[in-house]
Parts: C-alpha cells; sequence; structure tokens
C-alpha cells in the first residue's frame, strides 16, 4: 500500500505560515516619511507664514528676523534671540532651548506674542517638523 506524499499539503503550511508573517510585519515595509529639511521647512511653512510682507521678510524685517529663502538659515541658527538674548533663535541639536520654539509655542519664556502674529497658531505637524529639524542638527539643506 502506498501512503500518502506529505510535501503538498506541508508547502501549503509553509506558504500560509509566511503569509501571515508577513501580515504581521506589514508595518515595517512602510517607508518612514523623510526628515525635515531647511528646504521643506523653507517652502512648507516659513514661505507660507512667516516670510510675509510686513513681516520676516525684506530690508527691515520684523524683530531683525529675514525668513526669506536664502536668508533663513543665517538669521535663525546660532543666532542670539531679539526677544531674550540669552537664547538662540535655533540651538542646533536643541529644539526645547530654541527660541524660535517657544515663540511658536507661545511659551512664557518669550517677550512679545505667539507667532505667527495676528494668525491662527501653526499646527502641531508644523512645530514638530521644525523641531526635529533642530535635533536632526539644524542643517542648511
Amino acid at each position: 500500500m502506498k501512503l500518502p506524499s506529505i510535501a503538498a499539503p506541508l508547502s501549503l503550511v509553509l506558504a500560509f505560515a509566511l503569509v501571515v508573517a508577513a501580515c504581521e510585519h506589514a508595518d515595517l515595509l512602510v517607508a518612514a516619511p523623510p526628515s525635515p529639511t531647511l528646504s521643506s521647512l523653507q517652502s512648507t511653512i516659513f514661505d507660507v507664514s512667516c516670510a510675509l510682507s510686513g513681516c520676516h521678510v525684506g530690508p527691515s524685517p520684523t524683530g531683525d528676523l529675514d525668513l526669506s529663502e536664502g536668508e533663513s538659515w543665517a538669521n535663525l541658527v546660532n543666532v542670539p534671540s531679539v526677544g531674550v538674548p540669552g537664547l538662540v533663535r535655533v540651538e542646533m541639536g536643541n529644539p526645547d532651548s530654541s527660541y524660535i520654539i517657544l515663540k511658536l509655542l507661545g511659551s512664557p519664556r518669550i517677550v512679545g506674542p505667539q507667532m505667527p502674529l495676528g494668525r491662527e497658531p501653526l499646527p502641531d505637524s508644523d512645530i514638530l517638523a521644525i523641531s526635529e529639524w533642530i535635533e536632526a542638527g539644524a542643517e542648511n539643506n
């Protein structure tokens, strides 16, 4: 008497196990969003909410802070804030001590109003993106 082969059922069980394992870890296959860069912050936040006429742009920007393209990095990174000179606008690697984050959050440690002035506060996702850029080293990228 010939015994039935177990190769076919075994291969189905193994295939099913692989599919289940892949499904359980499918979230690992999704690429993480790219880290924020100065260029991405410039086009999505600074140009839209900050570097506007009468604000942080032009020959006499508010708070002596020009956030226009090509000027923002030099006006932010390791530059003392006007409101609280003991703090810098962007302290590389340290968003919690960066004055820009304190201003955007409306911290009690700031001088003057929360930014952007006269408008709705920036969404948390925008502030988080700026914080992530600072924490990653605030590169001029």
